[in-house]
């Protein structure tokens, strides 16, 4: 008796989740390839911010070092 009204809660969730999940929402491959050149870029850009601010950071500290003790 368990074991039939296992069965039948069981086979109504897998029907509601074959309802909810679409064709169109499942990602291929070729989806996540996509999405992997992305989070590269992003990633190369992220790592080109950051290296271009600690540049301007270390400039602009150096000139207000160099005008404090008057080396400049």
């Amino acid at each position: 008796m368990q074991a039939q009204e296992m069965e039948h809660i069981i086979e109504s969730v897998l029907d509601q989740t074959k309802n909810v999940i679409d064709s169109k929402e499942i990602a291929t491959k070729h989806d996540l390839k996509e999405l992997e050149v992305k989070i590269e870029q992003y990633r190369y850009e992220s790592l080109k911010f950051i290296v271009w601010t600690g540049i301007g950071v270390v400039v602009v500290l150096g000139g207000m070092l160099a005008k404090g003790f008057h080396w400049w």
